[in-house]
């Protein structure tokens, strides 16, 4: 930004202004980016969903869980054990036993893993659970 100095008739008055428009310039190439950038954070662990017919879920207020195919449990992205995830679906629920939950899993799955993820869930006093599907085409 540069500051620049006039002087105005010959009243000998100083008038100061800031060139904005390198500032300007930056802020929309920032904006750019980001708008870019925004739809690849979304996606998240690459699986092989099941497809289903049922209705689209809002997922922007839930809380996503996904499973891989070999039973790897992802919180947030995040690959966590059985043990901390039981502790921190509980701490979840002691803050708020309204919290949504999705899980995401792969269709090759073990049903075993699924239900022993959705007992977790449910004994720590979690009510809200759903399981995110591709649409039939």
């Amino acid at each position: 930004m540069k500051l620049s100095q006039f002087t105005q008739n010959n009243n000998e008055e100083l008038l100061s202004t800031i060139n904005v428009t390198s500032l300007v310039d930056v802020t929309l190439v920032i904006l750019i980016i980001f708008i870019l950038i925004a739809p690849i954070m979304e996606q998240g662990i690459s699986l092989n969903l099941p497809k289903a017919t049922s209705a689209k879920i809002k997922s922007k207020e839930a809380l996503t869980i996904e499973v891989d195919k070999k039973g790897q449990i992802y919180l947030d992205s995040l690959p966590v054990s059985i043990a901390i995830f039981t502790s921190r679906i509980k701490s979840i629920a002691s803050f708020n036993k309204e919290q949504a939950i999705l899980i995401r899993a792969d269709q090759n799955n073990k049903y075993g893993d699924i239900v022993k993820i959705i007992d977790i869930i449910k004994s720590a006093g979690l009510t809200k659970l759903g399981i995110l599907t591709q649409e039939k085409k």
